[in-house]
């Protein structure tokens, strides 16, 4: 997750890009049992 987002924040990768790569990471992770979430919206959960 951090490196997709510093690619993204360093320009090498687009929205769109970002986006698709971003849901499928999510999807994988949710199939795995695993919920990401946000640091700060764990940190407000607890």
């Amino acid at each position: 997750m951090a490196a997709l987002r510093e690619r993204y924040a360093r320009g090498e990768i687009g929205d769109a890009e970002f986006e698709r790569r971003l849901e499928r990471l999510l999807e994988s992770e949710d199939e795995a049992g695993n919920h990401w979430r946000e640091p700060a919206e764990a940190e407000r959960s607890r």
